[in-house]
């Protein structure tokens, strides 16, 4: 790999982080469903004249999210959440745009398929992130959580490919780290169901419930019926279980890495030290978002960090020095 192309991936990885704090902000200011049409090539330009805004604006009073919940919306009031939705896709396209068309050159002269690679990620993320949208477009006013969760999650495979091609000299055998390592893996994988849950409080949106710490409902467990049976359906229907399980797998994570730490001699490494610091700083950056009722600056914070959390986990674990 040659120094342009470790400059290519950085700009990549740094690319899709930035969708993902937009995409965040789009989530929080309710931006999401404002678009109801996916328009790859016309949609690239935003409405250029009155006529065009409210044809546009016509097209959202059609949704239930208008109807249920911005009925009261002006066209100014549309003009704004239309902005962050708009703003996403055109990120969307631009980085799109940037691993294909530097990824055809380097398979071309160079014959190598990682950064096109990416584009094709991507391409899969647009493809899902258009179905998510038509989950919301139908009865309720939101999409589907577990759409979202994948939209998510395939933004966090495709930076984390980027990061595993940028450190191709410096990584260890996934192999190796396997057989070796499961300890560590462990943390990684619990990591990953914590965002997963993450996700799930958003989709459900019960992050702007219950917005206490560590009681919830003047009690340490919510409100649960006798009745109540560990499914899928039970879960959406009470999503606030969701939040109640998402509060204390972050504790989890952070015993299971003290417990490493003082167990382990490998993440006592420089390399975990990032990981050490956003871990602890994510847990209290939730405390804080959650008890203030999820205000759009810590929510985007939050989500950001999530992504950096995991990418650090997924860092240390390819560097990963030997045991002594």
């Amino acid at each position: 790999m040659d120094r342009m192309e470790k400059r290519l991936l950085f700009g990549g990885i740094i690319g899709i982080l930035l969708i993902l704090t937009i995409g965040g902000t789009t989530r929080l200011t309710r931006s999401g469903l404002s678009i109801v049409e996916w328009n790859v090539v016309m949609g690239t330009l935003p409405p250029l004249h009155e006529t065009q805004w409210q044809l546009e604006f016509a097209k959202y009073q059609l949704t239930p999210e208008f109807q249920i919940i911005n009925k009261h919306f002006t066209l100014k009031d549309y003009k704004k959440i239309y902005f962050w939705e708009w703003f996403h896709r055109l990120l969307a396209r631009v980085i799109f745009l940037y691993f294909a068309g530097f990824g055809l050159i380097y398979l071309l002269k160079r014959r190598s398929l990682k950064i096109i690679s990416l584009a094709a990620l991507v391409l899969v993320q647009g493809i899902v992130g258009w179905f998510m949208v038509k989950s919301g477009l139908r009865d309720l006013p939101r999409v589907q959580p577990l759409m979202l969760s994948i939209h998510f999650f395939l933004a966090l495979a495709t930076v984390s490919v980027a990061l595993f091609y940028l450190l191709e000299k410096r990584r260890r055998k996934c192999s190796e780290i396997l057989s070796r390592h499961r300890l560590e893996m462990g943390l990684f994988v619990l990591l990953a169901l914590q965002v997963f849950l993450g996700c799930l409080v958003s989709g459900f949106r019960v992050g702007f419930l219950e917005n206490t710490f560590p009681h919830m409902s003047g009690g340490f467990l919510p409100q649960v019926s006798w009745d109540f049976e560990l499914s899928w359906g039970a879960f959406y229907h009470n999503p606030i279980y969701i939040q109640f399980i998402h509060r204390w797998v972050a504790f989890a994570v952070m015993l299971y890495f003290w417990f490493l730490f003082f167990y382990k001699k490998t993440v006592r490494h420089p390399e975990w030290s990032t990981f050490n610091i956003l871990l602890h700083s994510q847990i209290l950056l939730g405390v804080l978002t959650l008890i203030l009722k999820v205000p759009v600056f810590l929510g985007i914070l939050h989500q950001l960090t999530a992504a950096c959390l995991l990418l650090s986990c997924l860092y240390a674990l390819w560097v990963l020095p030997e045991e002594p």
